[in-house]
């Protein structure tokens, strides 16, 4: 090899590192952000799925009157999840309704 190739090979070798190291970072910033994107949306989806939940119990609950231990427990550690998730709207509201209901039967141990 001549001189001038030997004194470039080392800025070659560099500028392709650096040339790979950019396209891996931007494919994984992609994918990154592609990735928030749908758990943004499994995150909705499964908020909805509480909250339809939580609304049916508790339809169900107040058209009887009363409510069953179970149910009451179901609902609220649904509730619990779906606040978490950062639920909120009427729901506090329902919750504390459905907390107010005659309860009857107990939670098996």
């Amino acid at each position: 090899m001549t001189a001038v190739v030997k004194e470039a090979l080392p800025a070659i070798a560099s500028g392709m590192a650096l040339a790979v190291v950019t396209t891996f970072c931007t494919y994984v910033a992609r994918e990154l952000k592609d990735f928030r994107g749908e758990h943004k949306v499994l995150l909705e989806s499964q908020r909805n799925q509480l909250k339809a939940s939580i609304v049916s119990i508790f339809e169900r609950a107040k058209g009887c009157d009363y409510i069953t231990a179970m149910e009451l427990d179901t609902l609220d550690r649904m509730a619990d999840s779906y606040f978490a998730l950062g639920g909120n709207h009427y729901m506090h509201a329902l919750i504390r309704q459905a907390n107010e209901l005659e309860i009857r039967g107990e939670v098996p141990r």
